[in-house]
């Protein structure tokens, strides 16, 4: 009779487990662009959306190869902003200020992260681009993608 016992307690136990465990990643990518936009507004590159049963973030991984003009100042850059509808709540520039010869570059936010443990049910991210203003500033994106881990 014990051993009947524990094998529907492990039972139990092991759908508690799966019960939380998080859901396929949450993934896309971004292929290809040069922005000239000559100002140093943000503008959107992508918007990254969960359903809306989703609890928590567990991590987001942020990957792009990218380059400016060149040559001259660098202005170009990325933010990626956690956002409840129109309101913004937290907002962070990654990757620094874009390089002048091709480069990859990945970043990844940890559950430890504000970005990451910031999160709340129906938030979602924004990824903003910068070009930057003054002549003849290009931002070249030739691929970006993302990955989001959560439950």
């Amino acid at each position: 009779m014990q051993e009947e016992t524990e094998f529907q307690y492990n039972k139990f136990a092991a759908e508690l487990i799966t019960s939380v465990e998080l859901q396929e990643p949450l993934e896309g990518t971004f292929e290809g662009a040069c922005f000239t936009h000559n100002d140093d507004s943000w503008h959107e590159l992508t918007h990254i959306v969960f359903s809306e049963d989703t609890n928590a973030v567990e991590s987001l991984k942020l990957s792009v190869t990218w380059k400016d003009q060149g040559e001259g100042t660098s202005k170009g850059c990325l933010k990626v902003v956690l956002v409840n509808g129109p309101d913004e709540v937290i907002s962070e520039e990654v990757f620094g200020m874009a390089p002048h010869h091709w480069q990859d570059q990945e970043i990844e936010f940890s559950a430890s992260s504000r970005l990451v443990n910031s999160f709340s049910r129906s938030d979602s991210y924004r990824v903003y681009y910068k070009v930057g203003s003054g002549g003849s500033n290009k931002l070249f994106i030739k691929q970006f993608s993302y990955r989001a881990d959560y439950e």
